[in-house]
């Protein structure tokens, strides 16, 4: 069973564990030691398709999740839970926690840089992220 610390604080909560046994793709994975992929290593062309996936879907988590629905208070958890159980990569897991413990618009900044890197036009989240009221201000 692999398990993945699923960082809320990702969303500006407090960190919590979830564990998933679901098996994931090798494809799109790093290698074990491997850095977690980030805008600063980016190659010229996009990734593979399932890494490219899951940032799409964490672009997207907030009408995926239902979040958007949702008051802005109400809208982390909601998001969070939805990334534990849609993201398939180790990559997009290692991603997030790379981004974790960055602020405000850094954040954002990362996660725009990773979806163009992908090949992805923009992100929806890193919208959220710099909107009033957005989680981890500076």
């Amino acid at each position: 069973m692999r398990r993945f610390v699923w960082l809320l604080g990702l969303f500006g909560s407090t960190t919590a564990a979830c564990q998933d046994s679901r098996p994931h793709p090798a494809s799109g994975d790093p290698a074990p030691g491997a850095e977690p992929p980030h805008a600063a290593a980016a190659p010229a062309e996009p990734t593979a398709d399932p890494y490219r996936a899951d940032i799409e879907n964490l672009c997207d988590a907030l009408n995926r999740s239902g979040a958007d629905q949702l008051q802005p208070g109400d809208r982390q958890f909601a998001i969070a839970s939805w990334l534990g159980n849609n993201l398939r990569t180790e990559a997009a897991h290692a991603f997030l926690v790379h981004i974790q413990p960055l602020q405000g618009m850094a954040k954002a900044d990362a996660l725009v840089a990773e979806a163009r890197r992908v090949g992805l036009p923009d992100c929806a989240l890193a919208l959220e992220w710099r909107g009033p009221g957005a989680v981890n201000p500076p």
